[in-house]
């Protein structure tokens, strides 16, 4: 590691450098992910920041040139009344963010407690 950052760290000073807003949302989501989950192991793969327990990826937070995408490796499981999470696939869901005020608006929050419990649960 350089300069003892880890490898999330220095994938976040480098958007900051590139994207301000994705960085800004990036910070945000994983700070959530931070408060609710600090048993989740987290890293780099797939070009983003991945949230794994016991070798299983929960979850992801990967950002793109217009937005940051917030993946969920069970989101097809997810109770989802208001029908925000995208993507059609047998497992996998994502939010997409083009602004930090948004998050709470899609509830990310509580998705994001949701893939705690179901991570739990495996």
């Amino acid at each position: 590691m350089a300069q003892g950052r880890s490898a999330v760290q220095r994938y976040l000073d480098d958007l900051h450098l590139l994207r301000g807003e994705q960085a800004a949302i990036a910070d945000e989501l994983l700070c959530l992910f931070r408060k609710h989950g600090p048993s989740l192991e987290e890293g780099i793969k797939y070009g983003g920041i991945v949230f794994h327990r016991g070798g299983q990826i929960v979850a992801g937070i990967f950002a793109y040139k217009h937005h940051v995408s917030l993946e969920f490796s069970e989101g097809s499981t997810f109770d989802d009344p208001e029908d925000v999470l995208e993507g059609k696939g047998k497992f996998r869901r994502h939010l997409k963010f083009r602004e930090v005020g948004k998050i709470d608006e899609l509830n990310a929050e509580a998705f994001i407690g949701q893939a705690l419990r179901k991570g739990l649960a495996d």
